[in-house]
């Protein structure tokens, strides 16, 4: 026998009703707290995987049918369980508290005796909305993560509280989501929960709330005042600054960054941390100017060297000179060693000259006497 829910015109009737049904919860019902450290996370119509799948129809997909259908029917002899999973990648990993919360459309108890127990476990294989049946379920750690016993009326929302499968999850434990099932005590029961699909109100649909810390991020501005640009950094409050490379500027040497821009407020990097946007200035020294001594330095040289870099120019010369006078006769070159200076006891260039002028005219004398006497012996004795 076709149970309810699974014929066409039940099908419409359930959009109609969960239509209306909501539509007055969601005027009646108290608005869900939510602070400024919480994150709601919902499914989009293109992301979402939430489902239901059901022994009386095994090879059937059930993922536009609008409801996650939980529990066993005794009246028509089948068993539902249902499937969630979100994407966590871009929520925090360090977290207060993670809650999946589902709105409960009906509940039915043909002995109303209350709701069942629904427990949640950890999915170990992977599966999709679109294509798993009754017949391709995935596999799930048979000890329940969470459990939750909610109440039977229109628009209640149920909670289970994953947090630690939530840290398992941002931990390396590859996210194939969640399984429910109900316990059937006291007896069995269908729950069925609003799905995000068919014409059911996104306020309604299957969310993950995950409280957590919200810690401040900060923007710290370098400013190098005429200097190489500097980037900009992020930091989280009561964090340390990052120290930037040192700026650069033509005829200036970095000397610190500052708070302020006199330059009066020294930034330490390795102790003063941040508490709101901030602006660092960077302050210079001015380069020198070259000395007296280093621009004597760089002078043309003085006449001296002058004269001793000209003589010893002429040296080499004169050396080269009579190195090739030696080549072409033979004449062994005399040395370019400057010949010592004489002493004390050595006459003077002046009084040499006079001394030799006398003795050569003495010598010359003495050979005109010597031979005028050999010519008159020669003419005597012919």
């Amino acid at each position: 026998m076709l149970r309810k829910h699974h014929s066409d015109s039940f099908k419409h009737l359930v959009k109609v009703i969960t239509m209306l049904t909501l539509l007055v919860v969601l005027v009646i019902s108290p608005a869900v707290n939510v602070s400024a450290e919480t994150t709601i996370l919902r499914p989009t119509l293109v992301d979402a995987q939430n489902t239901f799948i059901s022994s009386a129809y095994p090879d059937m997909n059930y993922e536009n049918n609008g409801l996650i259908s939980i529990g066993e029917s005794t009246q028509y002899s089948y068993i539902d369980y249902g499937l969630i999973r979100f994407d966590i990648s871009s929520l925090p990993g360090t977290i207060d508290r993670a809650v999946l919360q589902l709105v409960l459309f009906s509940s039915d108890n043909p002995l109303d005796e209350g709701p069942n127990t629904i427990t949640a476990h950890q999915i170990l294989t992977d599966w999709d909305a679109g294509t798993v049946t009754w017949n391709t379920s995935p596999s799930y750690d048979n000890t329940p993560a969470a459990s939750c016993k909610g109440e039977v009326t229109s628009g209640a929302i149920w909670e289970w509280d994953v947090t630690n499968l939530y840290r398992s999850w941002k931990t390396g434990t590859v996210n194939y989501g969640l399984f429910l099932k109900a316990d059937n005590l006291p007896s069995p029961a269908i729950h069925g929960f609003v799905a995000c699909h068919n014409e059911s109100p996104p306020d309604w649909w299957p969310r993950l709330v995950v409280d957590y810390n919200q810690i401040a991020s900060y923007t710290v501005t370098f400013d190098s005042r005429g200097g190489s640009p500097v980037a900009a950094a992020t930091v989280s409050e009561g964090e340390l600054v990052p120290e930037p490379e040192d700026p650069t500027q033509e005829n200036y040497v970095f000397d610190k960054w500052t708070q302020d821009e006199d330059g009066t407020m020294d930034w330490d990097f390795s102790l003063n941390s941040v508490s709101s946007d901030l602006t660092l200035y960077a302050q210079w020294i001015a380069e020198q100017e070259p000395t007296t001594d280093e621009t004597v330095a760089t002078e043309p040289q003085s006449t001296d060297e002058t004269t001793d870099t000209e003589q010893q120019t002429t040296d080499e010369t004169t050396a080269s000179t009579q190195a090739t006078t030696h080549e072409t006769t033979g004449t062994p070159p005399q040395s370019s060693e400057k010949t010592a200076e004489p002493t004390n006891d050595i006459p003077e260039t002046g009084e040499s000259d006079e001394q030799n002028y006398w003795g050569y005219s003495l010598l010359l004398t003495a050979a005109f006497v010597s031979l005028f006497a050999w010519r008159k012996r020669r003419v005597n004795n012919a």
